[in-house]
């Protein structure tokens, strides 16, 4: 709950009934299980050890299932990537870049044509 996109009312009343309902129906949904497989697995004893296995594939379905949710969740409120065209931009940088240089070449030109000019008075 702390990472879908609610407002905070929304978000406290989310986090109250998930805390209130998910634990009493997850305690209670895990008991009733563990209850049927001692019953159906446990043998004439009624053995919790014998079950232990397949409390134990219950457990790891369970996280693969959580895994797979949170996974599904992710992708769903991931805000996708605005990729910018910066083409008009470097354009525009490039046609600077070129009227600088043709600037300085003017002024390097310039100073060239001047001492020139300056040794041949003399």
């Amino acid at each position: 709950m702390a990472y879908i996109p609610l407002g905070p009312d929304a978000k406290t009343k989310g986090k109250a009934a998930v805390d209130v309902l998910g634990a009493r129906l997850g305690r209670s949904m895990g008991s009733a299980s563990q209850q049927l497989l001692v019953f159906l697995v446990g043998g004439a004893s009624g053995s919790i050890v014998n079950c232990t296995p397949y409390i134990g594939a219950c457990y790891v379905t369970a996280i693969a299932m959580w895994s797979k949710a949170v996974g599904t969740l992710g992708k769903l409120f991931v805000t996708p990537e605005v990729k910018v065209d910066n083409t008009p931009k470097l354009e525009s940088i490039g046609q600077a870049i070129t009227i600088i240089k043709r600037i300085e070449d003017a002024k390097s030109e310039k100073r060239k044509n001047g001492n020139g000019k300056k040794q041949a008075k003399k």
